[in-house]
């Protein structure tokens, strides 16, 4: 597997709940020539597809898709609204320029000025750096070996993508971390670590999440 890049800046992707997605071309409908020519799916950073000409058009297909496919959508407040699946306390967010993420309503939580960060569990991920940063991902390898960790911040910061994140603020408290299981994976080129790190639900859609806890109590 090869490194990914943003459909819409052409920038390294580091897949990060809340940060990134994917667009996929089976939502898509057989008149949506357009956004094929224009080469707008695939690996994104949300940033990316909300500045977009193509955000508005992808959050109404990946709602029809999810919700065609048993996701329910109970609510909606403003632009943005919230989906829920069957037996999986997970709410999908949705904002009709295109901004869309997944949150587990049974991870830890804390109120901010901008809104909830709720915690993600802790996930397996490969880094492929591409070309020109090898050195980065030599940094990387030696730290997360030898003292257990690498703030993920700082690893977005030393490959310049901080500027495509939607905020700064779930990811503070993030880390790439060392796995002895995953440890016989890594290569010359590419290592497997665990992440962690927050997702931030703005505060213009905390409503849609207090409505998704009532919900899934009452199931």
């Amino acid at each position: 597997m090869r490194a990914e890049y943003c459909c819409f800046s052409g920038d390294l992707i580091i897949t990060l709940q809340g940060q990134t997605t994917n667009l996929p071309t089976y939502a898509l409908q057989d008149d949506d020539n357009a956004v094929r020519d224009a080469g707008a799916f695939g690996p994104c950073y949300l940033s990316e597809l909300a500045a977009s000409p193509w955000g508005a058009l992808w959050a109404e297909r990946l709602t029809r898709h999810w919700t065609t496919i048993g996701g329910r959508l109970p609510s909606q407040d403003g632009a943005w609204k919230g989906l829920l699946f069957p037996n999986t306390p997970e709410l999908e967010l949705i904002h009709d320029r295109g901004t869309l993420f997944v949150v587990r309503l049974d991870q830890p939580r804390q109120e901010t000025s901008s809104g909830v960060l709720i915690q993600q569990r802790a996930h397996e991920h490969t880094l492929r750096l591409g070309e020109g940063n090898q050195a980065i991902l030599d940094e990387v390898r030696r730290k997360v070996r030898d003292q257990g960790a690498f703030p993920l911040l700082e690893f977005l910061d030393a490959l310049r993508l901080t500027h495509r994140l939607r905020d700064t603020a779930s990811l503070e408290q993030g880390a790439l971390l060392f796995d002895e299981e995953l440890y016989e994976y890594w290569a010359d080129t590419a290592i497997t670590v665990m992440v962690t790190h927050s997702v931030l639900i703005p505060t213009e859609a905390v409503d849609l999440l207090r409505g998704a806890d009532v919900a899934l109590t009452t199931r």
